[in-house]
């Protein structure tokens, strides 16, 4: 279950309707029996490079899904998550609504059955709807009771800048209409100043993550009647959100993947799963794919995935990679140290060739930062902590062939 744009940075707010301590109390019951792990760090700032990883296991530099405008598809020299899966004998279901999960970038390989509506009223007649969605999972899992199955589903509702059609009659109060696009429109319109946005921003952010925490209520509830600790249940998000989300604004002297952009939070539980909180950093739509495939005895066809396996202790995740490569520029974040270190370089994003061996811009911030000022840049300051990072981003370059691929 994958919440779009669901950050652990605004994660501890109060539930809107009860008050209680937790905007999503059903995940938080759920998983108390399970593996829960706040510190992930996605390897991108959104749907199309987050989700790619999580499909291939690699970072975004391997997979080169990373472009908004381009015709891009998955290496068909190597199979995807899902078509491990099938290819195991798993019924295999997707579900999404977003344009970055869709077939036509090679996402339907591995699913028998892929529902796919997109969002837009204009090129689709077909109303998103989260409710008929859980059932679509439960009805799926009962369909094939005896059988093994795996499911993936993008819900797109913690997106505020998605043009969403009415999710539930607690959310829209029985209105019609596009409340993202209200949002929006809100945000701009010359009485914004008379609002304070952030609160209001926020406030359908936790309306709309408490609606999908109650229905997600009666998935857990289903599975663990019917399977128990037979059936593996998997929690997380594509990527981060800054709030209040209007547009992300670019700017080549400060960071882009930022805490809020890219903090995410795991939760499994089943199967193999200890009763654990791990509070190390983590990537889990890198980690997520080896793992699966390890904990269900499928055998990898090759080698070089980039996660880690957090259960077997062998291995703990230092540092977090995150990457963005767009419009000439690529930015590589690099967590561990309780620092994050952001390099950028200039690149021909058609090619994904570096034109600078340099970067061109550096700079270090302490972790959970709120605001990236040059004055606050420690790069200078603590040369050792930038240099560890360094290193990891020089590995990370020479792993994935970047370094080499300038003109």
């Amino acid at each position: 279950l994958i919440l779009d744009a669901w950050t652990t940075a605004i994660a501890d707010r109060a539930h809107p309707f009860t008050g209680e301590n937790t905007s999503f109390p059903n995940i938080q019951r759920f998983f108390s029996e399970g593996l829960q792990a706040r510190n992930g760090v996605s390897s991108g700032q959104w749907t199309l490079p987050a989700v790619s990883s999580l499909f291939t296991g690699q970072h975004l530099a391997n997979h080169c899904m990373f472009h908004p405008r381009r015709w891009q598809e998955f290496d068909v020299q190597r199979k995807t998550l899902p078509e491990y899966f099938q290819q195991a004998g798993y019924h295999t279901l997707c579900g999404s609504v977003v344009s970055r999960v869709t077939p036509a970038f090679g996402h339907s390989r591995g699913f028998d059955r892929f529902l796919y509506h997109f969002v837009d009223p204009q090129l689709s007649y077909q109303e998103y709807n989260p409710a008929l969605w859980t059932q679509e999972i439960i009805g799926h899992l009962e369909a094939h009771y005896h059988d093994s199955t795996f499911s993936y589903f993008q819900f797109p509702d913690t997106h505020p800048s998605w043009h969403i059609p009415p999710e539930t009659r607690y959310f829209h109060m029985g209105r019609r209409g596009h409340t993202s696009a209200q949002l929006f429109n809100m945000m701009h319109s010359k009485q914004s100043e008379r609002i304070n946005r952030p609160e209001q921003a926020e406030q359908l952010y936790m309306l709309r993550l408490a609606e999908l925490d109650r229905m997600f209520g009666n998935i857990f509830d289903y599975v663990h009647r019917h399977f128990g600790e037979e059936a593996l249940v998997i929690v997380t998000a594509d990527h981060g959100l800054k709030m209040p989300y209007v547009r992300e604004e670019y700017k080549k002297d400060e960071p882009f993947l930022t805490d809020v952009s890219v903090n995410i939070p795991l939760y499994m539980r089943g199967g193999n799963i200890p009763k654990m909180k791990y509070d190390d950093l983590c990537s889990p739509n890198i980690d997520i794919p080896l793992m699966l495939l390890e904990l269900a005895g499928i055998a990898a066809d090759t080698n070089d995935f980039d996660g880690t396996n957090l259960l077997n202790g062998q291995k703990m995740n230092k540092c977090a990679i995150s990457e963005y490569a767009y419009n000439d520029v690529y930015e590589i974040a690099v967590r561990g140290y309780d620092h994050a270190l952001y390099l950028k370089y200039d690149i021909d994003d058609v090619n994904f060739k570096f034109l600078s061996k340099k970067p061109v811009y550096a700079g270090l911030y302490q972790l959970r930062q709120s605001t990236y000022s040059s004055g606050e840049n420690l790069i200078t300051q603590k040369p050792e902590v930038a240099q560890k990072l360094e290193r990891v981003a020089e590995d990370h370059f020479l792993k994935t062939g970047l370094i080499g691929k300038e003109n």
